[in-house]
């Protein structure tokens, strides 16, 4: 993803919809990044403007007003207005265009020490040097609890410790204070957890070329969690014991000495747990809370599979080629995922009840002749929560703050239909490998592509934030094993197409809705030199 592009998705998350501007040569990548996004561009005829305008939207809207001004002369142009803003405590982020990182004091285009220039005029200053500080630094414009309290941001942030009453008698005045902090909670958990299992697997030989295979576990699960939440406010002892039955049943077949197919039912589960945080009971409502119900609770189920596949293994031209094939079906039930529930900063696992994946897999092996050899691996995935199940996107919800609860439950979504997390429809990766002997040594080079499909980062499926692109690399390595066998030399060139890519993202379910994204490495240059002995 573009910086650009982070920029104007983050401004959107955090409920931005108007940036006040005059264009300039470093700011234009984020107004192409506006097109056909839900955001406007105000162009304004002079910088100062865009920044007075930005402030009279924020004191008319109760919104955060954004300018966004290119460098240096423009940056200048822009800092008049930061006097009546400072004296008015308007709550304003200025964006601003800057030279290039890489040239910074070779006396770059447009290159001015802006930080330094604006520090004494605002309540916070930054040079984002990094990718993955921009999300961060937009969202630190809300520095408080609420993004309904931004006038009370003083750039500052000011930890709450909690009187000493308060362990004792929550509802004493004095505690309530700890919502009027810049911090939204402290938790601590001591969770301790003791598995026992007795597994046992056997082998049937029906005949030379028919065999069962089957096996049982049968598992002890026991688990405890001291939550201390809310600067200690509140405290709970969480605990359960659960069992679990769980086996493999296959049918496996030889259709010659090269060639099996095989057919296989396996029943697994993945254990429940208990909750940090977890909704009040509607009858119980504290804090402030409105009644609304519970959508994420104390404890979480365990998680049932139902795997079904069935599969070819063969060698073919005379142990040349090796072809592994496969199809496959899970049945999911109680998928366990991370949701929000309606009370505000309460969120963690909650139970999808049914939803399924279907799958296809190829690999071949093959040796080319003796130099030559390729590695050919595809998969494909079909995935879908297949029960009606409402739950809550803590993206929309964020919005709403205490005595809202009611607003919030009202926005929970049934994600019947959606596809499941992380999980790319089409994935492939493809190696080839030449070894030649040299009058150095070994040497082997290898090509490899690697194609990774576009996935859902939640179930929810939000277009904004869900949607993590594909991308395809290329890397190349070449090994030379010197003579002797004790000394190697490495050389390798990593996404040498120098590709963008997403490799994951995860989206915070207590109360902020931040997101934190993984990006793909850049093209890299790596060598190595090894000695064995």
């Amino acid at each position: 993803m573009k910086t650009s592009h982070l920029i104007v998705n983050t401004l959107i998350k955090a409920g931005i919809d108007k940036i006040f501007s005059l264009s300039g040569n470093q700011i234009m990548p984020v107004y192409d990044a506006v097109i056909d996004k839900k955001i406007d561009i105000i162009h304004c005829r002079h910088e100062a403007a865009a920044v007075f305008m930005a402030d009279g939207y924020a004191q008319t809207s109760g919104k955060i007003g954004i300018a966004l001004v290119t460098a240096a002369p423009g940056f200048t142009n822009a800092l008049g207005p930061l006097y009546a803003i400072k004296a008015n405590q308007s709550p304003i982020l200025l964006l601003s265009g800057d030279s290039p990182l890489s040239q910074d004091g070779l006396m770059a285009f447009q290159e001015l020490n802006q930080n330094e220039i604006i520090r004494e005029l605002v309540k916070k200053s930054t040079k984002i040097n990094q990718l993955n500080e921009i999300e961060n630094n937009i969202y630190e414009v809300k520095d408080v609890n609420n993004n309904k309290q931004a006038a009370l941001m003083d750039g500052q942030f000011t930890p709450y410790t909690h009187a000493p009453i308060c362990a004792t008698n929550p509802f004493e005045g004095i505690c309530f204070a700890a919502y009027d902090a810049e911090l939204g909670f402290v938790s601590e958990a001591y969770p301790t957890r003791e598995s026992q299992s007795l597994y046992g697997q056997a082998t049937v030989n029906i005949d030379e070329s028919n065999r069962l295979v089957f096996g049982l576990r049968y598992t002890e699960d026991e688990f405890e969690s001291d939550v201390t939440n809310f600067f200690g406010l509140q405290q709970y002892l969480i605990q359960d014991e659960l069992d679990e039955t769980t086996g493999r049943l296959a049918y496996e077949l030889d259709l010659s000495d090269s060639t099996m197919i095989y057919l296989s039912y396996t029943k697994g589960f993945k254990p429940g747990g208990s909750n940090l945080t977890f909704g009040y009971p509607p009858e119980n409502e504290g804090f402030g809370a409105a009644p609304a119900p519970q959508l994420i609770f104390p404890f979480f189920e365990s998680e049932m599979i139902d795997a079904y596949e069935i599969g070819l293994k063969s060698d073919f031209l005379e142990g040349r080629m090796r072809a592994n094939i496969s199809a496959f079906t899970y049945d999911y039930e109680n998928l366990q995922f991370q949701s929000t529930d309606p009370d505000i900063y309460r969120g963690g696992v909650a139970n999808i009840p049914e939803s399924e994946m279907q799958g296809l897999e190829l690999e071949l092996i093959g040796l080319v002749s003796e130099n030559l050899s390729f590695d050919l691996r595809v998969a494909y995935l079909d995935t879908e929560v297949t029960s009606s199940y409402e739950a809550l996107d803590n993206l929309n919800a964020e919005l709403y703050f205490f005595g809202e609860e009611p607003i919030r439950y009202s926005l929970r979504e049934d994600i019947r239909g959606n596809e499941l997390a992380k999980s790319p429809e089409l994935t492939a990766n493809f190696g080839i490998e030449y070894n030649t002997e040299t009058q150095y040594g070994l040497l082997t080079t290898t090509a490899e592509f690697i194609y990774r499909g576009d996935f859902q980062q939640r179930v929810f499926n939000n277009p904004f934030i869900d949607q993590v692109d594909s991308y395809s690399i290329v890397n190349f390595t070449a090994s030379l094993d010197l003579i002797g066998d004790q000394w190697g030399i490495d050389f390798m060139v990593l996404n040498a197409g120098d590709k963008d890519g997403m490799n994951s993202s995860m989206t915070d379910v207590f109360g902020v809705a931040g997101t934190g994204i993984e990006y793909i490495p850049p093209r890299q240059y790596m060598g190595r030199v090894s000695y064995s002995f």
